[in-house]
């Protein structure tokens, strides 16, 4: 008997053994990857807060590591780099030329100097409870939990929302008439966020480069800035129902979607050039039959791609082979503006050719372009020069996006 509880005792510590055994190997062999989530420019964001850089110029698949965790969102424009952490707070980095990074300090740009660059994320500790973020051409934007807007940096095209812009060697308070006749009050860049008092009960928040958009809990869309003649939030007219935005276009709750920004390159992909420069806007909005039920809309410099059924398309101005297509368009500078001397431009969306199943995409407003992830897992990336005129897959030597 006391051998048989002996042997009892035995088997089950074997057992144990055995499943503790078992468990530890499927931990080890089960380390959760983190995911990619988003890329902006040379930034990569993961699922597990990290973010990472990267060399997309050269198409280069060295990674490097940022000193920032617990990351939710990034964006980016050229000269400065914003960061929404978990916990609500904002971290920005870049070049500070007109105090887009909120830290109440701007760079002086003397006899051409470069301007001083910090490359660690230092927090903007005036913001708190942030649960949206944006970076426009020089200026930025945060939209808090309470459904406030937040705006600073520069006001030279009026993206501060606050009623002015900002005119050289014309005293604060005066009103100047812009390009168009519209009225505005000379005011100031502001190197710290304030809020945009006109606006409240915001959901979304985005920017068309000199000037910014908001998605009232309403289903309206209010936007303002110099190419607009309007300085504070103005709501787009015949808007309703709308459920998101993206730069100058809108999609409604059923799917279709409307644009009231520039189509002076075929922006809207309904077959149409605008006789008009990239600086005016369609004076109301523009229903794009030819882009409904598209699953996502990314917006470039002039040029747009549409992702539907994992199908990538590209529409709109081909600058530096933007399109993807293996061509280019070719303009010069007549004095005035940009000419076309050479046309590559699709007037409506064109298939992207060369592409695994895809099932994200963003814009690349540095190189034109774009990068999008397939449902495979890989990295394509398009434009920048001749050689990278169609999509070539970008091979990651580290981090976690490196291939096996």
């Amino acid at each position: 008997m006391n051998h048989l509880k002996k042997l009892i005792i035995y088997c089950s510590l074997l057992v144990s053994l055995i499943l503790s055994s078992t468990a530890n190997v499927w931990a080890a062999t089960n380390v959760s990857t983190p995911h990619l989530k988003k890329i902006v420019q040379q930034y990569a964001l993961f699922d597990d807060g990290s973010l990472w850089t990267w060399d997309i110029q050269k198409n280069k698949g060295k990674m490097t590591k940022m000193k920032i965790d617990q990351v939710v969102d990034i964006s980016n424009n050229l000269t400065q780099t914003l960061a929404l952490k978990k916990d609500g707070t904002v971290w920005a980095w870049g070049s500070n030329w007109y105090g887009e990074r909120g830290d109440d300090q701007y760079t002086v740009l003397v006899n051409g100097e470069k301007p001083v660059y910090r490359a660690e994320p230092l927090q903007i500790k005036s913001l708190s409870d942030v649960i949206a973020i944006s970076a426009a051409t020089r200026f930025s934007m945060a939209l808090k939990s309470d459904g406030t807007v937040w705006t600073w940096g520069g006001n030279t095209a009026g993206g501060l929302a606050d009623g002015g812009r900002t005119v050289e060697n014309t005293a604060e308070g005066s009103y100047v008439l812009d390009n168009q006749g519209n009225q505005f009050e000379a005011s100031k860049n502001r190197y710290e966020p304030g809020k945009v008092e006109t606006l409240s009960d915001i959901i979304a928040i985005d920017n068309y480069g000199q000037g910014g958009v908001a998605l009232n809990r309403d289903g309206t869309v209010w936007a303002w800035g110099v190419f607009m003649g309007k300085y504070r939030p103005y709501q787009i007219p015949d808007l309703v129902n709308i459920k998101s935005i993206e730069d100058t276009f809108a999609i409604t709750n059923n799917g279709s979607v409307w644009g009231w920004g520039p189509n002076d390159r075929a922006q809207y992909g309904n077959g149409v050039r605008a006789e008009h420069t990239f600086f005016e806007f369609t004076p109301e909005p523009t229903r794009l039959v030819a882009l409904d039920k598209f699953d996502e809309i990314e917006v470039g410099i002039t040029h747009t791609l549409g992702l539907k059924n994992g199908v990538l398309y590209s529409w709109g101005g081909n600058d530096n082979g933007s399109l993807g297509n293996g061509k280019t368009t070719v303009r010069k500078f007549n004095g005035s503006y940009w000419a076309i001397t050479e046309d590559h431009d699709s007037l409506r969306p064109i298939k992207i050719k060369g592409l695994p199943e895809i099932q994200k995409v963003w814009t690349d407003n540095i190189s034109y372009g774009g990068v999008a992830l397939a449902k495979d897992g890989s990295i394509w990336k398009w434009s920048g020069n001749k050689a990278d005129y169609v999509p070539k897959r970008i091979q990651f030597i580290n981090g976690p996006l490196a291939q096996d």
